[in-house]
């Protein structure tokens, strides 16, 4: 009889407990999704320079070529 009573006040922490775990996985999963967003972000920007970055080196290139024929 005396086992009951703790038994019985267990299950509402452990209820309480579990909702509050439910809670947390979902804001994790949030946090989860949040950084997926923005990594994604951070690569069309890293993809972004990279093709700017190869634009400048191309007219660099163009423009040193030019300039060598100039100096002939």
């Amino acid at each position: 009889a005396a086992g009951e009573g703790a038994a019985e006040d267990a299950l509402p922490r452990l209820a309480a407990l579990l909702q509050k775990l439910r809670a947390e996985v979902a804001m994790h999963k949030e946090v989860a999704h949040e950084l997926g967003r923005n990594l994604s972000e951070a690569r069309e920007w890293a993809e972004s320079l990279l093709e700017e970055l190869e634009t400048a080196q191309a007219t660099i290139f163009e423009l040193r070529r030019e300039g060598k024929s100039t100096e002939k």
